[in-house]
């Protein structure tokens, strides 16, 4: 079980690095909208600081969503899911490397360039509190990101709507977050671990049931 969920996320990791070259696109589009936002509201330190946090977030949703119109089209058009089914491996457990991948090469570059961003934002918020949270954020959005991914796997589905039907739900993750991240920036020491809880509680709730939702999908989707 385990070599299988190495191998296919080793496979997806290999495939964005050479074609794709999706760890690089990711943090800087992430970069780059973000730097759009000082430029449009000017160099008012503490409206930048007032926006910073929600910046970030939405920054993160934005670049969770580039490759999702390609997570699964691909192995349903060339028969790789056709395969994995007659093959006896679980499902789940290729939907659940595929979304590591996912994390890897759209998560965790947005945790390294993040506090760089906030910087640009004059966040005074603490290194080990921003990935604190920005760690089950970028998780909770590729959990969400996977689920769209198997509904528009399909030729049919455009990457436009599979985005639209990312986005609202993400939005309790966003709240959550943001709201850490705004108490942590305004000094509420005391009151941030209650947004923060709620957004690692939701991870633990979604990381084990999301690869069982996306394998049905993606068994619907075959049918």
């Amino acid at each position: 079980m385990i070599a299988f969920l190495r191998a296919v996320a080793f496979q997806d990791l290999r495939l964005d690095l050479k074609k794709s070259f999706q760890a690089i696109i990711t943090p800087a589009f992430f970069a780059i909208s973000s730097s759009l936002y000082p430029m449009a509201v000017g160099a008012d330190d503490a409206l930048l600081t007032s926006i910073g946090a929600g910046v970030l977030c939405v920054g993160a949703l934005l670049a969770s969503l580039l490759p999702l119109n390609r997570i699964y089209r691909t192995d349903l058009q060339d028969g790789t899911l056709d395969l994995l089914h007659f093959s006896g491996h679980p499902m789940a457990l290729y939907c659940l490397g595929k979304m590591a991948a996912h994390w890897i090469t759209a998560g965790l570059p947005l945790m390294i360039v993040a506090p760089l961003i906030a910087l640009a934002f004059h966040l005074e918020i603490g290194f080990v509190f921003l990935e604190a949270t920005l760690l089950p954020l970028t998780v909770i959005l590729v959990l969400i990101g996977q689920i769209c991914a198997a509904f528009g796997a399909r030729e049919n589905a455009s990457a436009t709507l599979t985005a639209l039907l990312a986005m609202p739900l993400a939005v309790p993750a966003l709240i959550f977050a943001s709201a850490a991240l705004g108490m942590a920036q305004g000094g509420l020491s005391e009151n941030t671990l209650t947004p923060l809880l709620f957004l690692w509680a939701g991870l633990s709730i979604a990381l084990p049931l999301t690869p069982l939702l996306t394998a049905a999908i993606l068994k619907m989707q075959m049918e």
